[in-house]
């Protein structure tokens, strides 16, 4: 999990959130990632239905 959260980090990518602190202790790890507003996914399919892979790019860059 650790290397993979840091190579998050490491990543600039418009459409990838920006990673920017990763913290841990002996329960837990802690991403603090830039703030993507605008609801998740999960809550617009649902709403929705089916979302084709077309519209969900199009979701996406809206909100970025």
């Amino acid at each position: 999990m650790r290397n993979e959260l840091q190579i998050l980090e490491e990543t600039t990518h418009p459409n990838i959130p920006k990673v920017w602190e990763l913290f841990e202790d002996d329960n837990n790890y802690y991403v603090i990632t830039e703030l993507i507003s605008g609801g998740d996914m999960l809550a617009k399919m649902e709403k929705e239905g089916f979302i084709s892979e077309v519209k969900a790019a199009k979701i996406i860059k809206q909100v970025l």
